[in-house]
């Protein structure tokens, strides 16, 4: 696996156009970005605005400084990442997992399974093909979920179609369109 050290100002924003394979993305040093995958980008280039990685072809981790904002166009496999600010991906493929996001996540459409936990706000604007798994969230809004949805200790939550089973535990403020398959819905303060 190859390795690749991109030293960043703080609060430093990245955009990635295409990652082909999976992407992992976690925390490391402040003030640096590590890119590691089996074949490294075709183009990576720092602007006044942001490091730009356009096009990777495999598998690509990334370890960035936790006050990093991620910007991503399209995922082609499973995205995992945890630890740092801000994250707004435009198309994933497969599954995502998201953990101890200090800022917003924002998600246009995921192929596969989504679990989040620890997350000061997630938005999925298109379409979940899968599952939810949401905990430990001050706000969720979802606008379609094709399979099931299981949500734990979440603020505020707005959902769009369930399509599948719909539960809900610790939530304070639920707005839901038509569940699919059962609803469970206990203690919950206020619904809509």
């Amino acid at each position: 696996m190859e390795t690749r050290t991109v030293s960043v100002g703080s609060a430093p924003r990245i955009v990635i156009g295409d990652c082909r394979g999976d992407l992992e993305i976690t925390v490391g040093e402040n003030g640096v970005v590590e890119i590691s995958s089996s074949q490294m980008p075709d183009r990576v280039q720092q602007t006044d605005e942001a490091l730009v990685i356009e096009r990777a072809a495999r598998d690509l981790e990334l370890s960035v400084p936790s006050d990093a904002e991620i910007v991503i166009e399209r995922i082609g496999g499973d995205l995992l990442a945890r630890d740092f600010a801000a994250l707004a991906v435009q198309s994933v493929g497969g599954d995502v997992e998201l953990n101890d996001l200090s800022g917003a996540a924002q998600l246009g459409r995921v192929g596969g399974d989504l679990s989040a936990s620890h997350l000061a706000a997630l938005e999925v604007s298109d379409r979940l093909n899968g599952e939810l798994r949401a905990e430990s969230i001050k706000q969720l809004q979802v606008d379609r979920i094709d399979g099931d949805a299981d949500v734990d200790d979440v603020e505020s939550a707005t959902f769009g179609n369930v399509g599948g089973d719909f539960s809900a535990q610790g939530v304070n403020a639920l707005r839901c369109r038509p569940v699919g398959g059962d609803a469970a819905l206990p203690n919950l303060s206020l619904i809509h």
